[in-house]
């Protein structure tokens, strides 16, 4: 056994592709070695390597996001509503009579 990779930086990045030229290798004799080195390179979460723990922290962050998004647009129209950022009113205000004009016209 034995745990090779591109260049040192690339031990830290492995999930990055490898494109240096020079190797660098690390012999392992027996399997505890080569489970040692690997966590060591690759840390306590495995590539390829189904985990519960991994799932839920998925999970929390999906959740996590799904928060802050709600969070995002509630302020972003709270924003357009008092004119915080004038550009963006303004554009959205367009927008709106637009899509009024638009209308009003196509009933004409």
């Amino acid at each position: 056994f034995r745990v090779t990779w591109n260049h040192q930086r690339a031990a830290v990045l492995s999930y990055m592709p490898k494109s240096m030229d020079s190797t660098v290798s690390i012999p392992c004799g027996d399997g505890l070695t080569f489970r040692c080195v690997a966590v060591t390179v690759h840390g306590a979460d495995m590539p390829g390597k189904f985990s519960r723990t991994i799932m839920n922290a998925t999970f929390r962050e999906c959740q996590l996001y799904k928060v802050q998004i709600k969070y995002i647009i509630k302020n972003t129209i709270k924003d357009v509503i008092v004119w915080n950022d004038p550009i963006v009113s303004t554009y959205v205000f367009y927008g709106w009579m637009h899509c009024v004009y638009s209308n009003s016209v196509a009933c004409a």
